[in-house]
């Protein structure tokens, strides 16, 4: 018999948050149960405020769509968030954000 709960998968945006629910249906494809969009403003994009502005659209969010589940299997997020390591030619080590 198959796990019939459902799924999270968010977006964490740099606009917007992004909500899918998901079901595995019999054959053991996936289901679209729900999904929304919600902007995050120009508080989203304020770095001092951006955390509780994403927090509070993610409530706003799961209480909107009336989702159930509480299993989140996939997440993403904001390009400039991602961060990578490049060496430079001294001996001291750099972080440059990634392009």
């Amino acid at each position: 018999m198959l796990n019939t709960k459902s799924f999270l998968a968010v977006d964490f945006g740099a606009g917007s948050l992004k909500l899918a629910e998901f079901e595995i249906n019999e054959a053991g494809g996936l289901c679209l149960k729900n999904f929304s969009i919600k902007p995050l403003g120009l508080e989203g994009a304020q770095e001092s405020s951006r955390e509780a502005t994403t927090l509070k659209a993610l409530r706003e969010v799961l209480v909107e769509t009336g989702t159930k589940a509480r299993d989140m299997r996939g997440t993403s997020t904001s390009a400039r968030r991602v961060f990578r390591y490049f060496p430079n030619s001294s001996s001291s080590r750099r972080w440059t954000r990634a392009r």
